[in-house]
């Protein structure tokens, strides 16, 4: 049975509102606020086991504007792959609030790692090739930016391999897509 679910979004937006607004605090409490919208947003997951385990699936478009939809959808697989990247991200930010106290840029640091997490679930909930690559994208971003975080010169040679490794992706991906439309006339994964 499938079923609108507006879960979806906000476990996808969350981080993304979340990302800017953890700069407009000092470094101590982005770090907690952070932490406050990875739990907040560990119970909105949480909110949709009850449906997907009674055998729904969640779904949610949101029209671009374009011929493509953000297109969003929660079953079994996505929604405990959600789950324990939640949760891991969660337990990493209370982590990270100690750890992070005497490191430079904690709130670049609560930034990217907030958009990478936006990006996470957008690629584990996604229900298109479009929406997949947007959040790919996102993530590859987000992620680079936590590569080079330390700012050496080790850091930097790491980030350089892995924005390379991204755009490589990022471009196949994309190819992929193109492809899929072009054959198909869909980039719809169900």
């Amino acid at each position: 049975m499938i079923t609108n679910s507006w879960l979806l979004f906000f476990a996808v937006f969350i981080p993304l509102v979340s990302a800017p607004l953890s700069l407009i605090f000092s470094d101590k409490v982005s770090n907690r606020f952070t932490a406050l919208s990875n739990v907040v947003n560990f119970l909105v997951i949480a909110g949709m086991y009850s449906a997907v385990s009674h055998g729904k699936l969640l779904v949610l478009e949101l029209n671009t504007g374009f011929n493509f939809k953000l297109s969003f959808m929660a079953d079994s697989l996505s929604l405990l792959c959600g789950l324990i990247f939640i949760a891991v991200w969660t337990l990493t930010s209370f982590y990270s609030i100690g750890y992070m106290s005497h490191e430079h840029a904690q709130r670049r640091y609560n930034l990217f790692s907030l958009l990478s997490l936006a990006g996470t679930l957008g690629v584990v909930f996604t229900r298109n090739l479009f929406s997949l690559y947007i959040f790919f994208e996102i993530l590859s971003v987000a992620s680079y930016v936590m590569v080079v975080h330390e700012e050496s010169f080790e850091a930097r040679k790491a980030g350089l391999k892995y924005i390379l490794m991204g755009i490589i992706g990022g471009l196949t991906l994309l190819l992929a897509m193109v492809c899929t439309y072009h054959i198909t006339g869909t980039v719809d994964l169900l």
